[in-house]
């Protein structure tokens, strides 16, 4: 009875093993450009950090490839040092800065940079306040 349970164990911990081989395999090869996640934030010292921290740890956890492009419109808070700060820990952060409210010009030139097979989200946070709100979105899409 005991060899019955240890061969059933055995079986089952070779099938979840296989199974995240796979994905890991998989996510790899269906990524290959990765994901360029493009966010306008003004004025956002209250959340930018909790929201940078936590999109790198969901893409770290799903090893997707991961881009953040940070698009600053005139802030006049600390976000660009933040942001700066942040950026030296992490190469996957770039860090924009615009004074038009919505640069188009701007936009195209990251898109373009981007190659247009690769996924490219972008997130306008200028309006949100809460970042419990804007988390689980940015992780769904991540992660």
């Amino acid at each position: 009875m005991l060899a019955l349970l240890i061969w059933a164990l055995a079986t089952y911990g070779l099938i979840v093993a296989l199974f995240n081989l796979f994905r890991y395999f998989y996510v790899r090869s269906s990524l290959e450009g990765g994901i360029t996640l493009v966010l306008i934030v003004c004025n956002a010292e209250a959340y930018i950090e909790g929201i940078l921290r936590g999109i790198a740890y969901k893409a770290f956890l799903s090893r997707k490839e991961l881009r953040i492009v940070v698009v600053d419109t005139g802030s006049q808070d600390a976000t660009r040092k933040i942001v700066g700060r942040m950026q030296e820990r992490d190469p996957r952060i770039e860090f924009v800065e615009t004074e038009a409210e919505f640069d188009v010009e701007l936009i195209r030139h990251l898109w373009s940079h981007n190659g247009s097979d690769s996924p490219y989200v972008l997130f306008d946070l200028r309006r949100w306040k809460n970042p419990r709100k804007i988390i689980p979105s940015l992780a769904r899409i991540v992660g």
